[in-house]
């Protein structure tokens, strides 16, 4: 703006000062002033891509998380882990009693705009994840003895078993011969699932 008090007057003066929004923007070169001023009244922010990877832990997504010029601080990450582990926090979402929300924060491309705070965020995975299992299982009901969290938990066990999605059936249907049967799962992710890196 060459002329800030020529830009402020003029804001002030359409009554439209109020509801500019803040957020980082992009301007191209040589844009006016008045449309800077409209820009900046529409709310037109700078968005940002956010991939979650499926079968990304909690400490994953804040990793990659971590760094992220559209964060609102930079302990964003550790407030995500923090309330994603969150007993209160979670049962709040309307997932039932849940240690976590593990499995439950789905994995998409989000579009995401500065300040980003973890709260928000985590709520939209959750909706997100809650509209996609309403889509698969509309009528609500779930397989005899068992619940939400034992089928999530299950998926994800599976999912980390095999990369390839063709196998998963068959992974899936041999841990389910395994809970019939009162066996051990004797599956590796869900030894190394809390080691650092699952290392």
């Amino acid at each position: 703006i060459r002329t800030p008090r020529l830009f402020e007057l003029y804001v002030r003066a359409s009554g439209r000062g109020g509801k500019m929004r803040a957020g980082t923007y992009d301007f191209p070169a040589g844009v006016t002033m008045l449309a800077a001023a409209h820009k900046l009244i529409k709310g037109e922010v700078r968005e940002y891509d956010l991939t979650v990877i499926e079968g990304w832990t909690i400490n994953e997504i804040a990793a990659a998380l971590a760094g992220k010029p559209y964060l609102a601080s930079p302990d964003v990450p550790q407030k995500f882990v923090k309330l994603a582990k969150d007993k209160i926090f979670a049962s709040s979402l309307g997932l039932g009693e849940l240690d976590s929300l593990e499995g439950f924060l789905f994995p998409d491309t989000y579009r995401v705009e500065y300040p980003l705070e973890a709260e928000p965020l985590i709520k939209r995975m959750v909706g997100r994840f809650k509209a996609v299992w309403g889509s698969l299982v509309p009528d609500g009901k779930l397989p005899v003895g068992r619940n939400l969290n034992e089928i999530i938990t299950l998926a994800s066990i599976v999912e980390k078993e095999s990369g390839a999605a063709a196998e998963r059936p068959l992974i899936a249907g041999v841990f389910e011969n395994r809970l019939a049967k009162k066996m051990p799962l004797q599956s590796d992710p869900t030894t190394v699932y809390d080691l650092k890196n699952f290392d």
